[in-house]
This record gives structure tokens, sequence and C-alpha cells, in this order.
């Protein structure tokens, strides 16, 4: 079973008190998609490093290489940003 990126809404109000930068939130999602076995393809890395920066991103990738956890990773950025 996958583990949740966060275990609490309130974490992510804890992240945004931090003020965490966009390293931060990269290495946090990419630390949790290993931990729950899958570790990113360098498309998402360099997409999902894009994303936290604030830049818009076009991902056309093959069906089965994982853009549907980029989007997982810019909807957590998103949210621990607001």
């Amino acid at each position: 079973m996958t583990a949740p990126l966060i275990d609490d809404p309130r974490d992510l109000s804890a992240l945004r008190a931090t003020g965490a930068d966009a390293d931060e939130l990269f290495s946090a999602f990419a630390a949790w998609a290993e931990a729950n076995g899958t570790p990113l393809y360098p498309a998402q890395e360099e997409a999902l490093i894009e994303l936290v920066s604030g830049a818009n991103v076009i991902l056309a990738t093959p069906t089965g290489s994982g853009k549907s956890l980029v989007a997982t990773g810019a909807q957590f950025a998103a949210l621990a940003a607001n």
C-alpha cells in the first residue's frame, strides 16, 4: 500500500510555515516517491524541478512514463505554497 504524502493536513500548514523552498519541496516529494517504490525517472525529475520553481511545464512522454506522478507532485507543490 502506498503511504500518504502527508499524514495529516496540518503537515501542509507546517510546511508552509517553514517557508519551504523549491529544493525542499522537490526533495520531500522525491523522497516520498522513492519510499513508495516509484523513484522518479529523469523526465519526471526535470519536470518537477521546473514546477516547484514556478515554471509552466508541458510533459510529452509516452504512456506509462509517469505523467500522473508529476501531476501529483505539482499538486503537492501548489498546496504547500498556498
